[in-house]
């Protein structure tokens, strides 16, 4: 973003104008822009993985971030970026950066001379529902982009869009590959979705349970054992879901904020079973105190 803004204030142009007459002008980039996708005939749209399922998401525009993302763009424009990378910063004959002698460009558009070594470069972006990659061999001068408008690598990982070029280049010059699995993937949403239908179906039967809990706690020692279990379940059960934006690197008020569809129903289950524990905790705690009474 800063970037976009220090680029708009020395040409004096709006970061998009400039954008479309020193690049994607010169490299015959018809169906590239950076305007509103809403207002594009045909533009696809992104997909939130929820749960394992993809549902249709309505991206947001937000034209103050433009340099950060928002390009729009196709496969075909996009080759027209890459042949830029391998041919000296030109295209068509038509220089868009100066070089020094012959050489070779990175994704960050460094200049490197002589002959690359065989190695990769690749570059990555992408919004909740939209995943993109541009991957480079420029030894073999071979690169790839991906646009795929999902995204897999949110909440529990799945095939990115970097593998996916990295293999399909490494398919194209005749080197071994490997073809990116979807199986933990779904695996593990089926697993979370089980065990979410489980705490779901856990705290229904519970509050509907709750008004005989006092008489049951008082029955027999075993109920009492297994009321303790249930209560210790819930408080872990009410700690870990607490816990679990940490484990994604994240916090509460940046996944509800970001992925509300998602993690509203995970922290309202998380609440309700910490709400069920603590109330269980303050009748097991009353009636240990007048216990003498029901003995």
């Amino acid at each position: 973003m800063l970037l976009g803004e220090v680029i708009t204030r020395t040409s004096g142009e709006p970061f998009a104008k400039y954008m479309q007459k020193n690049i994607f002008d010169p490299l015959e980039m018809s169906h590239t822009t950076f305007a509103d996708y809403h207002t594009i005939p045909g533009a696809a749209t992104g997909n939130l993985i929820v749960f394992g399922g993809p549902i249709p998401y309505d991206e947001p525009h937000l034209p103050v971030t433009l340099s950060a993302g928002y390009l729009t763009s196709t496969a075909e424009d996009m080759s027209h970026y890459l042949t830029a990378f391998f041919d000296h910063g030109k295209y068509h004959g038509q220089s868009l950066l100066s070089s020094e002698g012959p050489g070779w460009y990175d994704t960050s558009w460094y200049w490197h001379a002589g002959m690359p070594d065989d190695i990769s470069y690749s570059f990555s972006g992408g919004h909740n529902s939209i995943n993109t990659n541009l991957q480079l061999f420029p030894l073999h001068r071979v690169g790839v982009v991906i646009l795929m408008n999902t995204r897999l690598d949110q909440i529990i990982p799945g095939p990115t869009t970097d593998e996916i070029a990295f293999n399909i280049a490494r398919i194209v010059i005749n080197y071994p590959y490997e073809l990116p699995s979807n199986h933990m993937f779904y695996s593990s949403y089926t697993l979370l979705d089980g065990f979410l239908l489980l705490m779901v179906v856990s705290v229904i039967w519970q509050a509907s349970k709750l008004r005989n809990w006092r008489e049951y706690y008082r029955s027999t020692r075993s109920q009492r054992n297994a009321a303790w279990f249930g209560i210790i379940f819930d408080l872990l059960v009410f700690i870990a879901i607490l816990a679990f934006p940490l484990l994604l690197g994240t916090r509460w008020q940046i996944a509800l904020h970001f992925r509300p569809d998602f993690a509203l129903p995970i922290l309202t289950i998380g609440l309700s079973l910490g709400a069920l524990g603590l109330i269980k905790t303050v009748i097991a705690t009353d009636l240990i105190k007048n216990y003498g009474r029901y003995k």
